[in-house]
């Protein structure tokens, strides 16, 4: 069984997550809907930390040497990989689900 793995967000997804707040409190003044978002998006990747490979594995057509996962919440998509050797998981990109995210 998996367990207790570190969750890492890195800047630049830390970065775009300010981004769709901000747009979402302040360019569609709903703060309220924003906020219920990032609840959503954190109760999604806490999961990350007992159940790494609980959502689905995403198929790359370029054949990169880093695999992906990906969270779908909403009409966003969070985008992470595990290393099982740290027992780490990284969030590394939250894309608007409209937009060519790979």
């Amino acid at each position: 069984m998996n367990s207790n793995y570190e969750v890492h967000i890195t800047s630049v997804a830390k970065t775009e997550l300010l981004k769709i707040y901000n747009y979402i409190a302040y360019n569609l003044y709903a703060k309220d809907a924003a906020e219920n978002l990032i609840n959503k998006i954190s109760e999604k990747v806490e999961l990350l930390r007992n159940f790494p490979y609980i959502f689905a594995e995403v198929y790359d057509v370029y054949k990169r040497k880093t695999h992906y996962r990906r969270i779908v919440v909403k009409k966003y998509v969070i985008l992470y990989s595990i290393d099982e050797d740290k027992k780490s998981v990284f969030i590394v990109h939250i894309y608007y689900g409209g937009s060519n995210y790979l």
